[in-house]
């Protein structure tokens, strides 16, 4: 809520964005090739393990970075973080689940409906 962004009266550019640190959760792949997502490609890097010790990491305002806004309403609502408009809109992750093709009991599929569920509203 301290940090300079918050002070951007306009949309914020990805240029601007760019001169900033980012906190980026690490890839935990351990069998494939890691990577990350939502990474804003020109700025330099704060890496952690978890989406919680990123958003630690933003309230302590080591960077800026993406959010589940599901993760931080609370934190948005009570004002300990501040959602940045940027002039390229919302950003929109898409997201997969995969499991092995032997797995087919019913937990799995109570998973499934529950994420269903969820990501239908």
């Amino acid at each position: 809520k301290d940090h300079e962004l918050v002070n951007f009266t306009a949309p914020v550019s990805k240029s601007e964005i760019d001169n900033y640190r980012t906190v980026v959760v690490h890839d935990s792949a351990r069998t494939a090739i890691p990577w990350s997502n939502n990474i804003i490609e020109q700025s330099r890097h704060f890496y952690v393990s978890s989406v919680e010790h990123k958003i630690q990491a933003i309230i302590a305002g080591i960077g800026v970075g993406y959010l589940p806004k599901t993760r931080i309403q609370a934190l948005l609502d009570s004002g300990v973080l501040v959602a940045i408009d940027f002039d390229e809109g919302e950003h929109i992750s898409e997201i997969h689940l995969a499991w092995k093709t032997v797995n087919k009991g019913k937990g799995l599929k109570r998973l499934r409906d529950i994420m269903q569920q969820h990501l239908s509203n």
